[in-house]
């Protein structure tokens, strides 16, 4: 025997009968000596059971989108095929593949396919279908306000399938590393969160961040000096979130009503301002307002009087802001070195003062000082010998301050109305010889000169021109001093007493009436002051 397979000799096959597992045509031939003869063909049929070469995949859809689910399988055909869901039979899935149409999250579950022929079935493993719901924001992201170096920190709330993804933007341009459903904000600006899933993606509303600013003072306001009577702007410079308010202080009291960012002041004292906003406040540093007052002359200096030799001192009182500086002037002339505020002046004429600060200056009103100058006797007067009943003059020079006063004096005794720089006398007398002086005075003290000697000498009268006359009457002439007053005098007896009977002037004549009652007379004329 020799069995064939397709008509070759299969090695070894040679009895009748054989066992193959191979489908193919098989034939035998039988061989004698007489001849051989060959079977008819007999066909084997090799049945294959089904098997999966790609099975099912899971998937994931977005809700209303279709899900096709599909399967591969070997196997001798015919093959059927039969989708189950859930385990359960889908009516009408008997294709390699399955559509889920518009899928819902109903139709979320586990997919398998079993596929059978002639010679068994199989059953895949379960494919997962997931239907993805897009993301829907619930809550937004809300508006904040926030302080410089604060934070605020941004959520978003939203449904949908899980796992989300979260990309938060500022000013629409992603923000690196911000992907989760909260971001913490320092910068303000625009803000939006786009969250995502396999099913879509949704953008958040826009959330503003402002940060306030708090007030920043850029430029101080600084200290000042003014003079009394003028003004000074302080000013303040600030930044920060408008709008700023400003409170400027005084020695640390509010000033009602400065409330702008500059202020008028002309007060000395301390300033300063409070600029508020919403983020807060920012009070500036002080600054000081000096207001210099001008020189004020409080206390005149006064007129003096003094005498030569001596000194006299000017005083000015002042009031004004220190340092006050002086300068005093004689005749409007500077006096070297004169620098405070008394000087002390020997020489007439008129003082003044300059008083001198940062502020300005003030003049003082004229002083004069009035320097007496003592009397001194420049001529003294000069002693004189006259004969009595002439005219006799005494004068003496002095110098000195003005008014002079004078007063004569004889032999130490003041002269009654005897008061001029020359003294007349008139008819002297030889009682009025003596000693002459004057005393000069004037304001700054007295002087009295030396004494000037009045020698007053009288010549003798002569007596001529006797006559007797009848009828008793004796006359004569008395001739003296012209204009002296002499005496006639008489006695009886030469030896007796004289009596003065008649005193006349110079020249004169004499008549006595009474000669012939006595026996003798006896006449002389003396000088009689």
């Amino acid at each position: 025997y020799q069995w064939t397979l397709n008509a070759g000799a299969i090695s070894g096959a040679t009895t009748s009968s054989y066992t193959t597992t191979n489908a193919g045509s098989y034939a035998v031939v039988v061989t004698n000596a007489a001849g051989s003869a060959t079977s008819a063909t007999a066909t084997v049929t090799v049945t294959i059971p089904p098997s999966l070469t790609t099975p099912p995949a899971s998937k994931s859809v977005a809700r209303n989108q279709n899900a096709v689910f599909s399967v591969v399988a070997a196997g001798t055909a015919p093959l059927s095929y039969q989708w189950t869901f859930n385990g359960g039979t889908v009516s009408g899935a008997t294709a390699t593949s399955v559509t889920i149409t518009r899928a819902q999250t109903v139709n979320s579950g586990s997919y398998a396919v079993i596929v059978t022929n002639l010679s068994g079935t199989v059953t895949s493993t379960n494919a997962v279908l997931t239907v993805v719901i897009a993301p829907t924001i619930t809550t937004q992201p809300t508006n904040q306000t926030i302080v410089q170096g604060q934070s605020a920190t941004f959520v978003v709330a939203n449904s949908g399938t899980a796992p989300f993804g979260y990309q938060w933007t500022f000013n629409t341009a992603n923000i690196s590393g911000a992907n989760s459903n909260s971001f913490v904000a320092t910068n303000a600006g625009t803000y939006a969160v786009v969250v995502t899933n396999f099913a879509g993606t949704n953008t958040s509303a826009n959330a503003t961040l402002t940060v306030n600013i708090p007030p920043i003072i850029t430029t101080q306001p600084t200290n000042q000096t003014i003079v009394q009577g003028q003004s000074a702007t302080f000013v303040v410079a600030a930044s920060g979130t408008a709008p700023l308010s400003y409170q400027w202080t005084f020695n640390a009291a509010n000033i009602s009503g400065a409330t702008s960012s500059t202020f008028v002041a002309t007060n000395a004292g301390t300033y300063a301002v409070v600029v508020t906003n919403i983020a807060g406040t920012n009070t500036s540093a002080n600054a000081t307002l000096t207001v210099s007052i001008p020189p004020t002359i409080t206390t005149q200096p006064t007129n003096q009087t003094i005498v030569q030799g001596q000194s006299a001192t000017f005083v000015v009182a002042a009031s004004g802001t220190a340092p006050l500086s002086y300068q005093w002037t004689f005749n409007a002339t500077n006096i070297s070195g004169a620098n405070t505020n008394s000087f002390a002046a020997t020489n007439a004429g008129t003082y003044a003062v300059i008083v001198t600060n940062f502020a300005g200056t003030s003049t003082s009103s004229n002083a004069t000082l009035t320097v007496n100058i003592p009397p001194t006797i420049t001529n003294q007067p000069t002693s004189q010998t006259v004969q009595a009943s002439n005219t006799v003059s005494f004068s003496v020079g002095v110098s000195g301050t003005a008014p002079l006063a004078y007063r004569w004096t004889w032999n130490g005794t003041n002269i009654a109305g005897a008061t001029n720089n020359q003294l007349t006398l008139t008819n002297v007398t030889i009682n009025q010889s003596g000693n002459y002086a004057v005393v000069a005075t004037n304001i700054a003290g007295s002087v009295t000169s030396s004494n000037a000697t009045l020698n007053v000498i009288v010549a003798a009268a002569s007596v001529g021109g006797t006559k007797l006359s009848l009828d008793g009457q004796f006359s004569f002439t008395v001739t003296g001093v012209a204009g002296a007053p002499y005496a006639v005098q008489r006695t009886p007896d030469l030896f007796g007493t004289w009596v003065s009977v008649v005193t006349n002037l110079s020249p004169f004549t004499f008549t006595d009436t009474n000669v012939w009652h006595n026996s003798a007379q006896y006449y002389r004329a003396v000088y009689a002051p």
